[in-house]
């Protein structure tokens, strides 16, 4: 039997010898032994009053609580990327890396041949750029050659008229008033008068 039960007193088996005793005694008869006190109610009853506080104030309502740290191991596109930062924003990775692959395994003379086609294509490239440019002012120079020829017309702008076969005249003659601007181009032969920057009317 336990040690009390509804305030009687029982027999309990002593842990030190094995004998049956009073659970009201002292000392153990045979052994000696002082037999521990049994926790009273009072006590256990604090006891878990004090537990249920901490376990309050450690976990708050409404807090929550700390999540595992998750490692997000990146995508294969993403592993590739990173081991060749000279293709990074590639639209196709994939053909990137079996690009970077093949020149990792190439021989010096495969590397040599590369660099020299690359060499030449930019070469190449930069040659057909300098003769566009070359075109392109030789064409200039045809169309103002053959505006000098022309002369001048009505609509055109004031740069076309300096281009023209007028060219630059003596004198402008320039009046402002609420419709706008309105100038006098003055030259041996006769007048160019513009609106603005359009030529409006022609005096020879």
């Amino acid at each position: 039997m336990d040690s009390q039960i509804g305030g009687i007193m029982a027999l309990i088996k002593c842990k030190e010898c094995g004998s049956e005793i009073s659970s009201e005694a002292k000392a153990r008869p045979k052994c000696g032994a002082i037999p521990p006190k049994p926790t009273s109610r009072f006590t256990i009853f604090f006891g878990g009053l004090f537990a249920i506080t901490v376990a309050m104030m450690v976990f708050k309502p409404g807090d929550t609580p700390p999540q595992p740290i998750t490692q997000v191991s990146a995508s294969p596109v993403q592993s590739k990327t990173a081991r060749h930062p000279e293709c990074a924003g590639n639209a196709e990775p994939e053909q990137c890396d079996k690009l970077r692959d093949e020149m990792a395994n190439e021989t010096p003379a495969q590397k040599k041949e590369r660099l020299k086609k690359i060499a030449d294509a930019e070469a190449i490239e930069a040659k057909a750029q300098k003769v566009a440019a070359l075109e392109a002012k030789k064409e200039e120079r045809a169309e103002k050659a053959r505006k000098r020829k022309e002369g001048v017309t009505i609509g055109m702008s004031k740069q076309d008229a300096l281009d023209s076969s007028w060219g630059r005249p003596n004198k402008v003659n320039r009046t402002t008033n609420a419709y706008g601007t309105h100038e006098q181009w003055v030259y041996d032969g006769g007048y160019l008068y513009f609106e603005g920057d359009t030529l409006t009317s022609i005096q020879n």
